[in-house]
């Protein structure tokens, strides 16, 4: 089924810069100091085709739900030998909870002054990593107020923000600095009833420059999933189902090569839509060559070891794509430019994800691009040196339709029954489209007729996005 990427946005952020120029050629680890800033210098200082950095962030997530606001419900992934916050005034159903950063849980406790209009205004946080909240000074809500309420509607949304602030964390037994902020949402309901979402995000990123071939390059490394690690490696999950879902079993973090270069033609957020957005991965390919990628879990220091193993070559007839190839050594991203060849190191390789890119220069403000998604059964690539193997995938793409039968009460009693249809794009590997965008437009919902054996009409409708 063909549905538009989901984007997280966000906002105000602290920067963690990390500067280090090494020539990347042999083995010595060159390792820098961390040094801040927040994230308004950083875009001052960049172009405006710049991205912006952050949007390819995801924040940590907890929803506390059940019963009414004002009771029990408060308190979710909280020790009952939580140690004891310090008396403050009375409020209203405090929210309780652990966030895992780094080696060590950091408890928190979120608080209302009183006024429902304020939301939760009020922040316990583990800053120091102790483990200890009453030590900690409460941390008040930004100005900030984001709430709704309907004219009619009985329900309430009121979010707040907290930070950025940096906390001492633990990697690999040591005593690191890391930037966040924290977000509440509180959804209330008729009766007193609702839930609420608390959010951690990462604020900061590590910033860098490695001289490649004898030239400069500047990278950004993200830590995408918000865990205070920036070295987590993209994963398969080898038990993912067939059609639409997910190979990636975890993103893993990301590393942005010339983000001020790039441009982002196509935007977005995926890895196949920005040139110089790759995967924190074992192996790094930079304009065909391929390197041993080894990065600490801080971002504090950086390997980068060309790969000396026997090299193949695979082509596909699509010019201009970018994508994503997996096989025991992980995860990296080729991308085919105008004569749709890539070297890859000696091995068996599947798909991932692509993108083809097919705008029109002169319609640059209107893309033309595909995106899609391999599958279990997206077919091995068998890659061996010197050789070069054909990688299917792209157009033509056929039209797919399943059925799955559902049953209601009615069901049970009689005979009848219905089925629900999805629908979706195969291209020649097998892949799922996710996107596709024809002159900055998707193209219009697919209709179907279902006839019967004498070429009657009995049904006709059409699929829907999403």
């Amino acid at each position: 089924m063909i549905s538009s990427q989901s984007i997280l946005r966000m906002a105000l952020v602290i920067t963690a810069l990390i500067f280090f120029a090494c020539p990347a050629f042999g083995n010595e680890t060159y390792t820098c100091e961390l040094k801040k800033t927040d994230i308004y210098s950083l875009a001052e200082a960049a172009p405006k085709s710049s991205p912006d950095y952050f949007d390819f962030l995801s924040p940590q997530s907890q929803i506390i739900a059940g019963g009414r606001l004002g009771g029990s419900a408060g308190i979710l992934n909280f020790s009952s030998s939580q140690k004891k916050v310090r008396e403050t005034d009375p409020t209203d159903s405090p929210v309780r909870g652990e966030f895992m950063l780094g080696e060590q849980e950091f408890p928190f406790m979120f608080e209302s002054s009183g006024s429902d209009s304020e939301g939760y205004d009020r922040l316990h946080f583990d800053w120091n990593g102790n483990g200890e909240l009453s030590d900690e000074t409460v941390l008040k809500a930004n100005k900030e107020i984001s709430s709704s309420r309907g004219l009619f509607s009985l329900n309430s949304i009121t979010s707040r923000r907290f930070g950025p602030r940096n906390v001492t964390l633990r990697l690999e037994g040591e005593p690191a600095e890391y930037g966040v902020f924290l977000t509440v949402s509180k959804y209330g309901a008729l009766g007193g009833s609702g839930w609420v979402n608390v959010a951690l995000h990462s604020a900061c990123c590590c910033v860098g420059e490695v001289v490649l071939d004898g030239k400069s390059r500047k990278f950004f490394i993200f830590d995408r999933n918000s865990n205070g690690r920036f070295d987590d490696c993209f994963e398969v999950d080898y038990q993912a189902g067939n059609g639409s879902e997910s190979l990636v079993k975890s993103p893993g973090d990301l590393l942005f090569l010339d983000p001020d270069k790039e441009g982002g033609k196509l935007g977005g957020y995926s890895l196949t839509r920005r040139e110089g957005l790759h995967p924190v991965s074992r192996l790094l390919c930079v304009d065909g060559k391929f390197y041993e990628m080894d990065l600490s879990p801080s971002g504090d220091r950086l390997r980068l070891t060309p790969l000396s193993e026997p090299m193949g070559f695979v082509a596909n007839p699509n010019e201009n794509f970018h994508a994503l190839v997996y096989s025991d050594r992980g995860v990296v991203k080729i991308d085919g430019g105008e004569e749709g060849v890539h070297p890859l190191p000696e091995g068996d390789w599947r798909l991932i994800e692509y993108t083809i890119d097919r705008t029109d220069p002169e319609k640059r403000g209107r893309p033309t691009f595909v995106t899609a998604a391999g599958t279990l059964e997206s077919p091995k690539v068998e890659v061996r040196e010197g050789k070069t193997a054909y990688f299917p995938f792209g157009p033509p793409y056929k039209p797919v339709v399943s059925k799955t039968r559902v049953f209601t009460s009615k069901d049970l009693f009689s005979s009848s029954r219905k089925a629900s249809l999805s629908f979706n794009m195969q291209g020649t590997g097998g892949e799922i489209l996710s996107e596709m965008t024809i002159n900055g437009a998707s193209p219009r919902e697919p209709r179907l007729t279902i006839r019967n054996k004498k070429g009657e009409v009995i049904e006709k409708g059409r699929f829907r996005y999403g």
